[in-house]
């Protein structure tokens, strides 16, 4: 009888430590797959804000130079604010447009070229850090000018 009872604990032992790894491989799958899906969302997040951006900055853009072609003479100038949601973005101004580029999460970059007469060129590279865009007509060069000051 003595020897059935050792059998049975034992095998209540291997049982114990069966279900103890087997619990740990799991939770470690879940924490793998919940890590990969938060990366997933967060660079999607980012994604979405390099968009709105974007957009946000083509609109500011194109009211300057709309305002510059019906007064050609005037001195316009706005401020656009940057918004941050933890996501760090380049916005750099291209000879067509502007382009927006996402510094971490790293993704791929989003241009848009704009219709820039009586411009030449959108001049500037900025980063998300600073608290606002401003954005002016530089009459002399014929250039829309990105900066923070």
């Amino acid at each position: 009888m003595y020897r059935l009872a050792c059998d049975r604990e034992a095998a209540q032992e291997i049982g114990f430590i069966y279900t103890t790894l087997l619990s740990a491989l799991i939770l470690s799958a879940v924490t793998v797959s919940v890590s990969k899906v938060m990366t997933g969302n967060r660079e999607n997040t980012a994604q979405e804000e390099v968009a709105q951006v974007l957009h946000r900055l083509v609109m500011a853009i194109e009211d300057v130079l709309e305002t510059v072609r019906a007064y050609p003479d005037a001195e316009v100038q706005m401020q656009l604010p940057v918004e941050r949601n933890g996501i760090l973005y380049q916005i750099v101004g291209t000879t067509t447009g502007v382009k927006v580029v996402p510094v971490s999460p790293h993704g791929p970059s989003i241009a848009r070229d704009i219709a820039l007469a009586p411009a030449t060129a959108v001049e500037g590279s900025l980063s998300s850090t600073i608290v606002y865009i401003l954005i002016t007509y530089d009459h002399t060069a014929h250039v829309v000018r990105l900066s923070n000051r």
